[in-house]
């Protein structure tokens, strides 16, 4: 990926919008979007589109993501 290692999206408003969290293997760089945030942003913001597409989902499925920016 990019600038982005985790991409976190949550329906309340987040502790914290980005963070760098240091380790001997390696920076990772969290980002924290609300819901509404991403479905106002994802069709234009390319680092998004990249993540959905080659980032690994962990608890929600990307389309079903998808849908609730329908509603």
């Amino acid at each position: 990926m990019s600038d982005i290692d985790l991409m976190v999206i949550v329906s309340g408003e987040p502790p914290f919008r980005a963070k760098v969290i240091g380790s001997p293997l390696g920076d990772v760089e969290v980002m924290v979007y609300t819901l509404d945030e991403f479905c106002k942003h994802h069709t234009d913001n390319n680092i998004m589109l990249e993540s959905l597409r080659i980032g690994i989902p962990i608890i929600s499925d990307p389309e079903e993501l998808m849908k609730q920016c329908k509603r």
